[in-house]
């Protein structure tokens, strides 16, 4: 027969096994935890880098087929001017000297000589009057005002052509805008300083 104290001594020792058998459970479930998360992760990833590549590729497919080729290989300048009312946007290739005003030769668009001049001196000026073709858009004002737009316009795109022609047509003044424009009629007056004729009463 096993004494009360020997009784006692048997049910603490079971008591004490057994939360130690329920520590090393939840540590192995946890281990296990660990072990699904990083798999998971690590699966995840690989998607999204293989996700990535497939994007990138479909990207570099469609930029592929959307390039668009230029029609004309030819370099242009382009280069704007401005005189009065007169606005002239000029585009100059390298060609063999046409000079084409709004879809018209220039001779037939300007009837005055002087006017074909003003147009045409920063061309003559820099001595390169057969090495471009010269097309220019314009509107506004009139013909003495459109010849100094085309000659500022001229300017500004042969400097993007070649840097070295600036100091040339800043000194002989063709890259400045010309600010002067027709001043404002005054009430009481015929036009902006003229007044009515005396009369002796």
């Amino acid at each position: 027969m096993a004494t009360k104290k020997e009784v006692k001594e048997e049910v603490v020792e079971e008591v004490a096994v057994k939360p130690v058998k329920k520590t090393v459970t939840k540590k192995v479930t946890a281990e296990k935890d660990e072990t699904a998360k990083k798999t998971t992760t690590k699966k995840t990833t690989a998607k999204k880098a293989e996700d990535k590549v497939e994007n990138n590729e479909v990207k570099t497919t469609k930029k592929a087929t959307t390039k668009k080729v230029p029609k004309d290989k030819t370099i242009q300048f382009w280069g704007t001017g401005r005189r009065k009312k007169s606005v002239a946007r000029v585009r100059i290739m390298q060609g063999n000297g046409k000079f084409l005003i709004n879809g018209r030769d220039i001779e037939e668009y300007f009837g005055l000589e002087n006017l074909k001049v003003v147009a045409r001196q920063p061309l003559t000026l820099t001595e390169t009057t057969d090495k471009f073709d010269v097309y220019v858009n314009i509107y506004g004002g009139g013909f003495t005002g459109q010849s100094g737009a085309i000659r500022m316009g001229l300017a500004r795109a042969l400097v993007k052509f070649d840097e070295n022609l600036k100091p040339a047509l800043k000194k002989a003044g063709y890259l400045t805008r010309d600010a002067r424009i027709k001043e404002r009629k005054k009430y009481g007056l015929l036009k902006a300083r003229k007044d009515q004729p005396f009369v002796k009463r």
